[in-house]
């Protein structure tokens, strides 16, 4: 499902960011991307979700070579990508129901199915009852839970998850987490950057450590020490 073969990111200082990564990704698997500040995380998931593009190497991801796709054609890639952020990326002036629905309306979706699966999402995700409810009414949690329900509504492939938990407390991250998990049993793909070793301890995935831009490890947490 995702590859990366002889991948290498350097930006203009000339600084190689990612050196020599080479990793297979299969359909279904969920992996914590980790590592200390500046080790490549977030430019490893932003060449995923095509925002960057690498310097050498291939990398392919449901198929398609990423580095190829022309810039007026990166949506339609990036609608097999769910996104969930740290800052939840919330538009204020709408409600939890709209901020759901641009997400459906982007992709042009019928507009008979538009309510239906929004409130199917947002039960599944465990706030079905705060659909008119606006960011600031919410809690951090909350307001990831609609992130989650955003990036899975139209029923993407691949999650992508860039510190979704860091701005969260110990209780509601290990909520997201559970969520995640479902999400990820349900066959969907889920990568997740995170620094919090704590949470990687409670759910047994996959880890892929990043130091100065290297794959140093890899493994499951059965048999991962940090």
């Amino acid at each position: 499902m995702i590859r990366f073969t002889n991948v290498e990111k350097t930006y203009n200082d000339n600084k190689k960011t990612l050196q020599n990564i080479n990793i297979t990704i299969n359909q279904g698997e969920f992996v914590f991307v980790i590592g200390n500040s500046g080790a490549g995380k977030s430019t490893f998931l932003k060449l995923l979700t095509g925002e960057e593009k690498i310097t050498s190497g291939k990398l392919t991801v449901l198929g398609v070579d990423v580095d190829k796709i022309k810039q007026n054609k990166l949506y339609l890639y990036k609608r097999k990508l769910g996104i969930i952020f740290q800052d939840f990326k919330l538009l204020n002036d709408k409600t939890v129901y709209e901020n759901v629905e641009i997400a459906m309306m982007a992709v042009g979706a019928d507009i008979k199915t538009i309510r239906p699966r929004i409130m199917n999402v947002l039960k599944s995700v465990g706030i079905e009852d705060k659909f008119n409810k606006y960011p600031s009414d919410l809690s951090g949690g909350e307001c990831q839970r609609v992130g989650i329900a955003r990036a899975i509504v139209n029923n993407p492939s691949i999650i992508i998850a860039d510190e979704c938990t860091g701005n969260l407390d110990r209780e509601n991250s290990i909520n997201i987490l559970n969520i995640l998990n479902q999400i990820n049993r349900d066959g969907v793909t889920v990568i997740m950057a995170t620094h919090d070793i704590d949470m990687i301890r409670q759910f047994p995935n996959r880890v892929i450590k990043l130091e100065k831009g290297k794959i140093v490890r890899d493994s499951k947490r059965d048999i991962y020490e940090v």
